[in-house]
């Protein structure tokens, strides 16, 4: 009877998988997805590695990574009018050219449909994934619903190590104290391993731009992270966000460290190698980056010849008193879907391709992903994760450690990030302060012990300490503005003079300063700023009747 039972059973079974093998086009058989970034990169496959393989192995889908040559508009352009469009986009938050065009695909069905968790655990996203009023679809992959702690704060304004030991871990809170303790130790160390000592550089070459030149200049403002526009939260009027007066009081102090000789004079002409050489080198005392961007370039350099002194730690800058650093104020705004990926119109199996991310979602995937195997780069100890110290230390220092691993390899696919739990309260990442602590060089341990924290989060006011803002973020803003549109055009206009112009008022003399920078206001009327924010306000608006809060 049993025997019989178990039979039947297996029937069922394989009669209702085998419409769903078919659907997905060639059984068992292993699919290749290509996944394309629209900037530049190495191209790759995630198959080779023990996560990839073990991905492969319970979905049957491998991704090749590829990525664009050029500016990512042009990248954008080709994409949509080739003949070749990947299977996966990831277009730096430019969804709406994609949609647009028709080339991105409704998603809406595929994920009630092939992905039931992933849908579940984007809790109040799903309801504000939905395109516009006149328009309910859904074209793009976002995380799920998620309220992280925060245990790094590396970004944006950085001191070497060996800098605030010399001096005696001086308070570095303000531009001036910043200043200070740069020219002190340059006027102790004019040279480093025998090379000029450089004060501070930054690389402006490729979009990077963004991140080093202007948004350090909304850190230190105190304002809470909108893009490349502000919101002012009484009346919701919109304004671009360097042209504050705040904001411009930050770039009039870097004029004054260009002309004193504190700032690299080549931070406006190197490319992006010739900085992260500079730096690898350990002759750049500060810099203005983001910590991803130094952990995983130039400082591994750094470990690998074990110059521990010569990395950085980050440090709470703002304009003067009374500021709060704006590190943490991100993720305090609506829960509003980042645009993180797409799927095409030209891929072929959409179902296979959402069963995979349906499973990558599950917690198994998510383990998988962040932690690896167990056994190989994590232990299970009493029934809880526990990392291994030398995986740790070898993800920082390894720069080919997610290639050769496959750990993190999947962050185009919506995930969890660090600080978040799982159902068992364990972090889905193998970051926690905990991890954190652990895996500090000594020079690390011994400097934030000189300020009297563990950690570098410890400097910044956490996020609960900012209000809730009511606006969309980037996602709700400028990148959902019809790419024909006059708002949309004028963005990009504006985005095309805001480099040169803010450029050309920091090399200026600083006599000419303000004159530089009115020059600078004056071009970015003429290129329809008014438009843009206006465009943007109508945009906000329509997006909070929308989600159902006007």
């Amino acid at each position: 009877m049993k025997k019989g039972l178990c039979l039947i059973l297996a029937a069922l079974m394989l009669a209702c998988l085998t419409p769903m093998l078919a659907s997905s086009g060639e059984g068992a058989e292993v699919k290749t997805y290509t996944v394309r970034h629209v900037y530049a990169g190495n191209s790759w496959d995630l198959a080779g590695t023990p996560v990839g393989d073990y991905f492969i192995e319970q979905t049957g889908v491998n991704f090749h990574m590829d990525y664009s040559v050029g500016d990512e508009n042009q990248s954008i352009a080709l994409m949509i009018a080739g003949d070749d469009l990947a299977d996966i986009v990831c277009p730096h938050y430019q969804v709406a050219p994609f949609v647009e065009a028709g080339v991105a695909l409704d998603l809406t069905d595929y994920i009630l449909e092939y992905a039931p968790l992933y849908r579940e655990r984007l809790g109040n996203k799903w309801d504000r994934m939905i395109w516009g009023a006149e328009d309910s679809g859904r074209y793009y992959l976002t995380g799920p619903e998620q309220y992280p702690e925060q245990f790094d704060g590396r970004n944006w304004f950085f001191m070497q190590h060996a800098v605030v030991k010399e001096l005696g871990y001086p308070p570095i809170t303000s531009l001036a104290e910043y200043e200070g303790a740069i020219r002190d130790y340059l006027a102790l160390y004019p040279e480093i391993d025998g090379q000029p000592t450089i004060g501070m550089s930054m690389v402006t070459d490729g979009w990077i731009w963004i991140l080093n030149l202007t948004n350090p200049a909304m850190m230190a403002a105190g304002t809470q992270s909108s893009g490349e526009y502000y919101v002012d939260p009484e009346t919701m009027k919109v304004t671009y966000r360097v042209l504050r007066e705040e904001e411009r009081e930050y770039f009039r102090w870097l004029n004054h460290m260009y002309n004193e000789g504190l700032l690299d004079q080549e931070s406006f002409t190197q490319t992006e190698d010739q900085y992260k050489a500079k730096v690898a080198q350990g002759r750049v005392l500060a810099t203005t980056a983001m910590g991803w961007y130094l952990q995983w370039g130039p400082e591994q350099t750094l470990r690998q010849d074990g110059k521990f002194d010569r990395t950085y730690g980050a440090y709470p800058i703002v304009l003067e008193d009374g500021i709060v650093n704006s590190n943490f104020s991100g993720s305090r705004c609506l829960d509003t879907p980042g645009l993180e990926g797409l799927i095409s119109t030209d891929c072929k199996y959409p179902e296979r391709l959402m069963t995979a991310i349906d499973y990558f979602i599950s917690d198994e995937g998510q383990i998988l992903n962040n932690w690896g195997i167990a056994g190989e780069t994590y232990d299970i100890v009493d029934g809880l994760r526990q990392v291994r110290i030398e995986v740790l230390e070898r993800r920082l220092q390894d720069p080919d450690f997610t290639k050769n691993t496959g750990i993190g390899t999947y962050g185009f696919l919506p995930g969890y990030v660090d600080g978040t739990k799982d159902a068992s309260g364990q972090y889905y990442t193998m970051i926690s302060r905990e991890t954190m602590i652990a895996a500090q060089p000594d020079i690390e341990r011994e400097v934030l012990a000189g300020y009297g924290i563990e950690i570098w989060a410890d400097f910044f006011a956490q996020p609960e300490e900012f209000p809730i803002r009511m606006w969309p973020g980037e996602s709700g803003g400028n990148t959902r503005l019809d790419a024909d549109s006059a708002g949309a055009i004028a963005f990009q206009r504006c985005m095309d003079v805001v480099k040169t112009g803010v450029i050309k008022a920091i090399v200026a003399s600083p006599a000419d300063f303000d004159d530089a920078w009115d020059a600078f206001k004056d071009e970015m009327v003429r290129n329809g700023v008014d438009s843009f924010t206006e465009a943007i306000e109508e945009a906000n608006a329509a997006a909070l009747e929308l989600w159902g809060f006007n």
